[in-house]
């Protein structure tokens, strides 16, 4: 990715869309010049994209989708989902700065609960099967899945899903079109809204703005999304509790 930012700079670009928070930090190395929009970030503080969500303070700007807050609340709403489980795999993408920063939030939510938190790393589609063998050998009850990059092309995604079907645990993602593909739920923000976010901000850098100057922008809708269909197929009761505020229930 380095090498492919290089050349992108090299072009000359008046402004670079990165779609991850990796792609960011490669282009960060790259130009500290060239106004860079990040559609998604988890955590461009901690990450070290922006001196502060506020003020960025130099060439980077755009989205954070809360990435560590959500990885909180999915460990909350897995308990709920299934309160006597005792072991958690989180697969995710090792090399992603915010995803082992995720896990970190995870392990000190769960600790309180009597749950573990194991990581599995997954860094590209061919590792997919692999990853879902460690989840079976961990004897973990339920996985969460990152957003990383390594999955979020539709043929990705349902690579990843026909291989989360055979081993019949609850899967939870942090975004939903992984449940309209089949997935049992997902919680976090709109992707598509920050994409929208990310071409705002692209018009008003091309317009004379300063990224520096320009906030980071966090979410302020998220959605829960619970697929009724996975759920009769892994024999699994949902609440009526976490039904009720579904924000939608795919029957």
């Amino acid at each position: 990715m380095p090498a492919l930012a290089e050349e992108l700079v090299r072009a000359r670009p008046d402004v670079i869309v990165a779609s991850t928070t990796a792609a960011a930090l490669a282009l960060k190395g790259a130009t500290t010049v060239i106004p860079i929009v990040v559609l998604s970030s988890g955590d461009a503080v901690g990450s070290g994209l922006v001196r502060s969500l506020a003020r960025p303070g130099g060439n980077v700007t755009g989205n954070s989708f809360l990435g560590p807050e959500l990885a909180v609340k999915l460990v909350e709403l897995v308990r709920e989902l299934a309160p006597r489980i005792a072991r958690l795999a989180f697969v995710a993408n090792a090399a992603l700065p915010p995803e082992p920063i995720f896990h970190g939030e995870m392990r000190e939510a769960a600790r309180p609960l009597g749950l573990a938190v194991e990581f599995v790393d997954t860094r590209r589609p061919g590792d997919f099967e692999r990853s879902i063998e460690a989840v079976v050998a961990m004897n973990a009850e339920a996985a969460i899945f990152a957003p990383g990059g390594y999955s979020d092309r539709p043929d990705d995604r349902a690579r990843l899903l026909a291989a989360i079907v055979a081993i019949r645990i609850p899967s939870v993602f942090f975004r939903r079109e992984y449940v309209d593909s089949g997935a049992l739920m997902a919680y976090g923000a709109s992707f598509a809204a920050m994409n929208r976010q990310a071409a705002i901000y692209v018009d008003r850098i091309l317009r004379g703005a300063s990224p520096a100057e320009l906030p980071v922008v966090q979410p302020t809708k998220f959605e829960l999304v619970i697929n009724l269909r996975a759920a009769r197929r892994l024999e699994i009761a949902i609440s009526p509790l976490l039904l009720a505020r579904a924000d939608e229930v795919i029957e």
